[in-house]
């Protein structure tokens, strides 16, 4: 199924001829949503643990996929992680300029960045996908959430529904940034409640970094009470 979509998508795209953009980056007229010369700067993660997106130094193919000794000694409660890039520049910029800057045209480049990533490595595609949900009082501060803003063209281009309705955040956790991995396991425990109308079977969590996965492990904990079965981790960034 997934096959057949990818192509599906791959044929529609043809049909489009040339698109008349503007590289990011340098400013310069691209057939390329980044231009080529450009793409070579993109920080891209090489080899990683296939499980929670750890960059590795060793080959990450489909035929030697590896998990990291953490994940062998204490696996997480999701199976998969696609991440392409270190959260590095020019990436890290983007997600900078899209969170602080409101600049709503850096989800979209997150996302085709991303989807590069899950054409190439996704197991089928899941039944919906969560977006990593925003207390409200943080929704309220920073007027949307960027998690979902990159969600939108994902669910669009493979037709995945897009739910932002069964799981909240209930806890208005500390920013996890600057914690250690200890204090930001404590801060994100319970921050989610997952609908009791939840239904789906395979997940994807969406996020736009993942530094040292609480977040997104914390979240699918909880979906996994509700009977996930499958989920996924899909970021545009690995830290």
């Amino acid at each position: 199924m997934l096959q057949a979509l990818l192509q599906t998508t791959k044929q529609w795209l043809s049909q489009l001829g040339p698109l008349n953009t503007t590289c990011p980056l340098c400013a310069e007229p691209s057939a390329h949503l980044i231009c080529p010369s450009c793409s070579k700067m993109l920080p891209t993660i090489s080899s990683q643990c296939f499980q929670c997106g750890l960059p590795l130094s060793m080959v990450d193919t489909p035929q030697n996929a590896v998990r990291c000794g953490q994940c062998v000694k204490s696996p997480p409660a999701f199976d998969l992680c696609i991440s392409p890039y270190h959260y590095a520049l020019p990436v890290s910029q983007f997600v900078t300029r899209l969170k602080f800057q409101h600049k709503l045209y850096y989800a979209q480049i997150l996302a085709e960045l991303l989807m590069a990533k899950i054409e190439q490595h996704a197991e089928g595609l899941p039944d919906c996908i969560i977006p990593v949900p925003l207390h409200k009082k943080r929704l309220r501060q920073r007027g949307f959430n960027q998690a979902l803003e990159i969600a939108r063209p994902i669910a669009r281009r493979y037709a995945i529904k897009l739910d932002t309705h069964c799981c909240t955040r209930v806890i208005s956790t500390a920013p996890q940034m600057g914690q250690n991995k200890k204090s930001r396991q404590q801060n994100i425990r319970h921050a989610f409640k997952v609908s009791t109308r939840f239904h789906y079977k395979h997940v994807a969590i969406i996020d736009d970094v993942m530094t040292t996965g609480q977040t997104v492990n914390e979240l699918a904990r909880e979906l996994r009470k509700q009977g996930a079965e499958r989920i996924q981790i899909w970021s545009a960034a690995r830290a």
